[in-house]
């Protein structure tokens, strides 16, 4: 168990150092991350780890997470967060993954067509409508202009050139972007600690660590390039599942489900600090 606890420790270290560089860089002390911390630490322990057939209480979520009774009573009084699922860059996400996976917007060959704005049947304000719901296709337009995702022509034709959405401005935006993915890839490992055998979610990494500065150029051109040809294929694959894009697919309940890929580099010498490690393992014997 101790060995566990050195190991989580470690690994918590290492998840931390970029997260907190993103908190320091936006104004974010110590003490706001702290709160944070406690708030997730009194929600996990209230609603995962109940015992089944009664209701959990102040003081069994005392007892798991090492606070006071009167620390989680007045957590749990702090309204949370609000956590929406339609979030900008959401509906721009899904307009996107319309285009390049839903036939009736894609040419002969399978790529995306040049859409008009409001002529035809299948026009770039009928895209909007069908993944974005109620926000206007002017509006739409503007913000697929703004990131770089969308070319009009001298006549009016919209072209999709980049089948991303990356935010070219807007720390905002970058962070949503920044909790989902983090998200996703850390509950993919917690669902994979927790289960074993063939239940595992797909969780795969390559690396090396002697490649030459000079060559990561030429790396990161070849992995952006395959990768994104990857998640093409994937998003034409899952599309055709998704209610809002296949309306005669059938089937009970509403669940999400996805691929995540992403790209790194770093300094070898940047790594985890052997002379912190050992200060850990002294903490924990």
């Amino acid at each position: 168990m101790e060995k566990v606890k050195s190991t989580l420790t470690k690994a918590v270290f290492k998840l931390l150092r970029p997260l907190v560089h993103i908190l320091l860089k936006n104004d974010v002390p110590y003490s706001a991350f702290t709160q944070i911390a406690k708030h997730v630490y009194v929600d996990v322990a209230t609603n995962d780890f109940k015992i089944e057939g009664r209701k959990q209480t102040v003081s069994r979520v005392a007892i798991i997470t090492g606070l006071s009774r009167k620390e989680v009573a007045r957590v749990q009084e702090i309204d949370q967060p609000e956590v929406s699922e339609e979030k900008g860059y959401n509906r721009a996400v899904k307009v996107i993954r319309g285009w390049v996976a839903d036939p009736r917007f894609m040419d002969d060959s399978g790529a995306p067509r040049e859409l008009s704005f409001d002529e035809g049947e299948y026009s770039f304000i009928e895209l909007v409508r069908l993944y974005s719901g109620d926000v206007p296709g002017r509006a739409m337009l503007d913000e697929l202009k703004r990131v770089g995702a969308v070319n009009v022509s001298a006549d009016n034709l919209i072209t999709l050139s980049q089948r991303s959405y990356i935010p070219k401005q807007g720390e905002t935006e970058k962070i949503e972007i920044m909790g989902d993915a983090a998200a996703d890839l850390i509950g993919t490992i917690k669902r994979n600690l927790d289960k074993e055998g063939d239940n595992n979610f797909f969780q795969q990494t390559v690396a090396y660590d002697n490649l030459p500065k000079d060559k990561l150029k030429e790396i990161r051109a070849l992995s952006n390039m395959q990768l994104q040809t990857c998640m093409e294929l994937v998003n034409t694959w899952l599309a055709q599942y998704d209610r809002d894009v296949n309306k005669e697919v059938e089937g009970e309940g509403k669940m999400r489900a996805g691929v995540g890929l992403y790209y790194f580099e770093e300094k070898v010498e940047e790594r985890f600090d052997e002379k912190l490690e050992e200060k850990i393992d002294e903490d924990n014997s």
